[in-house]
């Protein structure tokens, strides 16, 4: 008994003297150290914004149980959201784009680094090629996943099909159009607003004098090609769903028959595209109804 008690005392200065030993500062600890980024949870996400809210924090990589010091300075390419930014756990956001180093200052001399790749959020395609009569799908890429609202506005020339109010936008071009136009993505959060732009070419757009609207209520088209001008034969035509820009129909016509038969087509209107010679392209519109 006597025996029992003079041991415990001695283990548990031994135990005391062991967790002391494993946290106190140890030489070269500071190659042990790390600077660790959190998003939502997640350590080290593959992607960030300007706009995510992070937490950056010290850690050593041995474990918990090893030293840590707390920083004396934080800085670096780091907007810090605190009114003390000494902290063992900072949180925040990057300060821009590209390259991003956070540094941690430890007892005056020692330095710890981490750089970090961050991108804005931004539109695919910066520089959008449409084909007339066509849709095209644009996405704001590197989003951050705040509560947001969201508004896309286009040029006079586009229309929106579909995607307001989302992270995706499906644009089509109008009948009257440029080949230039623009898409704008304006994003509102609870702490900032982003506006977003791509420019949008356009090609292929008929000539004005080009267009020729036909009604038609049976499958029968006659073409009506101006015969003043010699042209081979048969002529090359092709038939696109313009809500689409699907293509229908194609083919080849004999100039004197001049008539297409548009069976099991659907009711709406289409773009029918008369290839007279390789750079002499006829281009009319046809509602079926």
């Amino acid at each position: 008994m006597k025996a029992m008690k003079l041991i415990l005392p001695v283990l548990s200065y031994f135990l005391l003297f062991m967790a002391q030993t494993v946290n106190a500062q140890y030489y070269g600890y500071e190659d042990d150290l790390e600077i660790v980024l959190t998003h939502n949870n997640i350590e080290f996400p593959s992607h960030i914004s300007t706009l995510d809210y992070c937490e950056i924090k010290l850690r050593n990589k041995k474990g918990p149980g090893y030293f840590l010091p707390k920083p004396d300075q934080w800085y670096g390419d780091f907007h810090t959201m605190q009114e003390d930014p000494v902290h063992s756990i900072i949180k925040g956001h990057f300060l821009k784009a590209g390259t991003c180093t956070i540094n941690a200052r430890i007892g005056g001399s020692v330095v710890i680094s981490k750089s970090f790749e961050i991108s804005d959020p931004y539109l695919t395609s910066n520089s959008t090629i449409l084909p007339y009569g066509k849709e095209e799908t644009v996405e704001i890429v590197n989003f951050p996943r705040d509560k947001v609202s969201i508004t896309w506005l286009v040029s006079d020339g586009l229309e929106i099909v579909s995607g307001q109010g989302t992270e995706k936008l499906v644009f089509t071009t109008k009948k009257n159009t440029s080949s230039y136009e623009y898409i704008v993505a304006n994003v509102q959060s609870e702490v900032w607003i982003l506006s977003l732009r791509n420019n949008v070419s356009i090609v292929g757009i008929p000539q004005a004098d080009e267009i020729q609207v036909s009604r038609t209520s049976s499958n029968m088209f006659i073409l009506d090609v101006d015969q003043e001008v010699m042209h081979s034969s048969p002529l090359k035509y092709e038939l696109y769903d313009q809500a689409r820009g699907s293509l229908m129909r194609k083919g080849m016509v004999e100039l004197k028959d001049g008539v297409l038969n548009f069976n099991n087509l659907p009711k709406g209107i289409y773009v029918l595209k008369l290839y007279l010679d390789e750079k002499n392209i006829k281009t009319r519109k046809i509602l079926i109804n």
